[in-house]
């Protein structure tokens, strides 16, 4: 795989998290209206004992949504730190030091090759 392809690879898959948070936010959108309009947020004897069906599945479908959006919320944060942080390692490079870069002593049980 070439650059491009990677690259396109990953505005792929970051536009697909996107596309998916902007239909679970629309279908909660319309979801919470829906069930403010049949009156499943008031306060009524009904609702209290949970007897109508129709906002029983509101509250249902609300919880879901919630869940979903949580989980793709998540992975698009995770995504774009990911990125960012390869953005900023790339943009900086900086010469980490390792363990091999550093003699060990008289006493080491073992030798190592420094590098140079």
């Amino acid at each position: 795989m070439n650059q491009k392809e990677k690259e396109k690879e990953k505005s792929d898959k970051c536009s697909h998290i996107m596309i998916t948070a902007f239909v679970t936010g629309g279908l909660s959108m319309i979801g919470q209206m829906a069930c403010q309009w049949w009156g499943c947020y008031e306060i009524s004897f009904i609702n209290i004992f949970r007897g109508d069906l129709i906002c029983n599945s509101c509250i249902d479908m609300s919880y879901h949504l919630k869940n979903h959006q949580i989980a793709i919320y998540g992975s698009l944060f995770a995504l774009l730190s990911a990125q960012l942080t390869k953005f900023i390692n790339n943009s900086i490079p900086i010469e980490i030091p390792t363990f091999a870069d550093y003699s060990l002593g008289k006493n080491s049980p073992r030798k190592l090759n420094i590098k140079e």
